[in-house]
């Protein structure tokens, strides 16, 4: 499935984005200025609507479709300017002395390769803003866990051990996109855990991150620190010391 979603993404980005750019040019050439800027906006709102999906597609364990997607973006917009730019002057020519038109067309010429970058900014965006929430999800939970040591003597060894003592109930976190729906990667049982490291004497905190489900951001109850990005792969209490 995976695969095809990879194929399917190979094929359908930089058909759909060429066809963006030359759509322009060709309306900028022949239709009116209300179209053409009804056009950008629509461009604009196809932009809004891949940004989530190149955010909970990103990666899963392995590159997915929505990491895919945004190296090709970024070729095609690098490509799309450099087309633009070279057809200024038979656009011009073919407008003949409408002004007005001309300008729309330079604006374009910056701008719809922006909006073909615009979806990969917004996902990184979000996905900070939605990872930023969760860490402050994690700062709840390691206020209860410090008052359960302090009235038991050590962590404890599961987050149902503080509910409903000192939490009402564990957390959701933040923004994990249903499975099917918005996202191809079934991520729906993840949620925020503790894990104790025996050999380091540590015990940790993970909390799920939006865009990879193969890193988990970590908190430190022993030492209050903090790290972002952990990958499954290095094992969630590596580089502790």
């Amino acid at each position: 499935m995976i695969m095809t979603a990879l194929l399917l993404t190979s094929i359908a980005v930089p058909v759909v984005g060429v066809g963006v750019v030359l759509g322009f040019e060709v309306l900028a050439r022949k239709a009116s200025r209300s179209q053409l800027i009804g056009y950008l906006v629509a461009v604009g709102v196809g932009a809004v609507i891949v940004t989530p999906l190149i955010m909970y597609n990103f990666a899963d364990f392995f590159p997915g479709p929505g990491l895919c997607a945004s190296f090709l973006l970024l070729f095609v917009a690098f490509f799309s300017f450099l087309f633009l730019a070279a057809r200024r002057q038979r656009v011009k020519e073919a407008l003949g002395g409408d002004r007005e038109q001309y300008r729309l067309y330079l604006v374009g010429l910056f701008l719809v390769p922006a909006l073909l970058i615009a979806p990969i900014v917004g996902a990184f965006g979000l996905t900070g803003a939605c990872n930023a929430a969760n860490r402050v999800l994690v700062s709840d939970i390691v206020e209860a866990a410090q008052a359960y040591k302090q009235d038991q003597g050590e962590y404890p060894d599961t987050l149902e051990a503080l509910v409903p003592g000192y939490l009402p109930e564990i957390p959701a976190p933040r923004c994990l996109a249903p499975y099917g729906w918005l996202s191809m990667f079934d991520r729906t049982g993840e949620t925020f855990e503790i894990v104790r490291c025996r050999d380091e004497d540590a015990t940790l905190i993970l909390a799920p991150l939006v865009g990879d489900g193969s890193f988990r951001g970590r908190y430190n109850l022993e030492t209050g620190v903090w790290t972002p990005k952990v990958s499954f792969l290095d094992g969630w209490c590596s580089y502790l010391r």
